[in-house]
């Protein structure tokens, strides 16, 4: 059978975009590492992530792991914002947040809904706030229920309004994975800028709904303030 690697002057090519490729994949096997390490501590976590680096850095530099295969196994900016959402949450306070009739912290991602069984897998057995996490998926704001989390993925501007002034209303903590989320009046924005995480927080419709964002997030996002007197 002949082979469908690429020779020549397309390998190289292949090789240089994998190469180039080599500090993100970094970041996100670190941002991975940093999350276990908060929740376990970093000794043992640490020193298997440092082990196992130069071989991570071989197989990217040697071609091992492929654009098609990483694609495949994991798409890292997809992983990288199911853990984020469980980060941003727990920097997020309120009289009456999370809802205290729930007996677990609700998440919920309304279609469209990126995410399939990523977060149900990620947040199984693990807490926020002190309450075990319920990942929900509804397919409409008519079948929301109650929730502490709204994630809204990219659907229609309109779509977004109505999910935006749905959560003022119940005073949910809203978390966007599209540009422009924040400024359209959802609490939280997390998208991706060439291949770097940016957080947006609209800091003026979060304390309208009675939320206190911690100082810790506030210091490393981009907060949209109200302008004027």
């Amino acid at each position: 059978m002949r082979s469908t690697r690429p020779s020549g002057k397309g390998a190289i090519a292949v090789w240089w975009s994998e190469f180039k490729r080599l500090p993100y994949i970094m970041y996100t096997a670190s941002a991975v590492v940093a999350d276990h390490a908060a929740r376990r501590g970093p000794g043992p976590v640490l020193r298997r992530y440092l082990s196992a680096l130069p071989a991570l850095i071989a197989a990217t530099v040697l071609g091992i792991i492929s654009a098609p295969a990483a694609a495949q196994v994991h798409d890292e900016e997809l992983m990288l914002q199911a853990v984020f959402i469980g980060r941003l949450a727990s920097y997020v306070e309120g009289s009456n947040w999370p809802v205290s009739t729930h007996e677990n912290f609700v998440i919920t991602v309304l279609r469209p809904d990126p995410f399939g069984e990523l977060l149900d897998t990620l947040y199984r057995d693990k807490r926020i706030h002190g309450k075990p996490v319920e990942i929900r998926h509804a397919a409409s704001l008519e079948r929301l229920g109650s929730t502490d989390v709204l994630v809204v993925g990219a659907g229609t501007y309109r779509a977004r309004h109505e999910a935006i002034t749905y959560a003022q209303q119940n005073g949910i903590l809203t978390i966007g994975l599209v540009p422009g989320f924040a400024a359209q009046g959802g609490i939280m924005q997390l998208n991706f800028v060439e291949q770097k995480a940016r957080i947006t927080i609209n800091h003026e419709i979060a304390l309208r709904n009675g939320l206190k964002i911690g100082a810790p997030l506030l210091s490393i996002a981009k907060v949209l303030r109200k302008e004027g007197p």
